[in-house]
């Protein structure tokens, strides 16, 4: 990793350590170059960029830890982030017709996400649904989103997971209880996670050297990782 993108990498990691998970995640997309408002894109296109940004800055193996949902067993989920980003879906809106009820459903985008956070579960799934309807009818007579069915938002539910819009996920089976299931991957979490661990390992790496040679942030952050190690090892 670059000392320029080091860098850039602990300046975002610094600003957004008060943020919120969403807000945090639309501000580490801003590290991908594409030069975009993350809070503009769909959260599979935010999360497609965290997924470049995490393999840029960790390679493309990841360990992550799941619970069976039957069993509660623990295992460890090696992941190639590699093949998680080529299975990234571009999901366009749907168009939706059930017993005369009809409307186009996008998929949610960072702003409907950072709009909404703070909601109970129940009035956060209906306002994300809510704001992702566009032009709703019945019998070809406009109406209003919320006064859509549940049969409705189910029927929209599954044709925008059949087109990817759930985000990544993985097809388990539990090794103790033969359980299978599909489980969702947290892009964001799991890389806000892991770079605010490795953030702070480097704070705490930068803290011994600069105590012990007394050099400044910037020349440590220069110094090449191997060349760095030396230093932390010749500490003790």
């Amino acid at each position: 990793m670059s000392p320029a993108l080091v860098d850039r990498v602990l300046d975002v990691w610094e600003r957004g350590v008060d943020l919120t998970v969403q807000e945090r995640a639309s501000l580490v997309a801003g590290l991908d170059g594409e030069n975009r408002d993350p809070a503009c894109l769909a959260v599979h296109e935010r999360d497609a960029a965290l997924l470049r940004l995490r393999r840029t800055l960790f390679g493309d193996r990841f360990d992550g830890m799941v619970n069976c949902p039957a069993c509660a067993t623990a295992f460890e989920l090696p992941i190639d982030l590699a093949v998680l980003e080529q299975s990234a879906a571009e999901v366009q809106a749907v168009r939706v017709e059930t017993e005369g009820w009809a409307a186009e459903v996008r998929a949610p985008s960072c702003a409907d996400l950072l709009t909404l956070e703070g909601e109970t579960p129940v009035e956060y799934a209906a306002a994300l649904f809510e704001r992702c309807v566009v032009h709703p009818t019945r019998g070809g007579e406009g109406v209003a989103a919320r006064d859509l069915p549940p049969e409705f938002r189910a029927a929209a539910a599954a044709a925008l997971a059949a087109r990817g819009a759930d985000g990544p996920s993985a097809d388990l089976s539990c090794g103790e209880c033969g359980h299978a299931w599909r489980a969702p991957i947290d892009v964001a979490r799991a890389l806000l996670d892991e770079l605010d661990d490795w953030a702070r390992r480097l704070m705490d790496d930068i803290h011994r050297i600069s105590r012990a040679y007394h050099w400044s942030e910037r020349d440590i952050l220069a110094l090449p990782l191997r060349r760095r190690l030396f230093y932390l090892e010749a500490i003790g």
